[in-house]
């Protein structure tokens, strides 16, 4: 194994990387924030950082592409999952990750986030409680964008 390269993408610990392509690289970190990176045409190797979202407030725990690479779901814990449009920096969406009965709307971690590979279907699974019992519900959850 001979590393490539090392990018300098964050301020603190990187917790999820994920790649669409050959051309578009994904970085979450404990700062709250990712930033998203392209190849340049120049060198196989050299990648530029083109945006940084900060939305969030908690360590981003999760992201996933959209099979287009048009928008990029974010997972943290905070009380929503971001659907990011990654051309334009909107924010297109925000699911709701809290519990309903909470009073709080204190958010759920969400530990995982992916695509169907085919339609803008969202599928997330998080860290619940059943409220009665005490113990993890062990659900996953699906959004679609319209």
């Amino acid at each position: 194994v001979e590393r490539i390269k090392s990018l300098q993408a964050h301020t603190a610990d990187c917790f999820c990387v994920r790649f669409k392509g050959n051309d578009l690289l994904a970085v979450g970190s404990s700062d709250a924030q990712i930033t998203l990176w392209s190849r340049t045409s120049s060198n196989d190797k050299d990648f530029l950082c083109f945006r940084v979202f900060n939305r969030m407030e908690w360590p981003i725990r999760t992201i996933s592409f959209s099979h287009d690479a048009e928008f990029l779901a974010v997972g943290s814990e905070d009380p929503f999952i971001a659907i990011e449009h990654i051309n334009t920096g909107n924010l297109v969406a925000k699911v709701p990750t809290f519990k309903a009965s909470s009073e709080m709307k204190t958010g759920i971690p969400v530990n995982s986030v992916a695509w169907h590979p085919s339609k803008h279907i969202l599928a997330f699974a998080a860290s619940e409680v059943d409220d009665r019992t005490g113990k993890p519900t062990g659900s996953i959850k699906l959004f679609g964008l319209g």
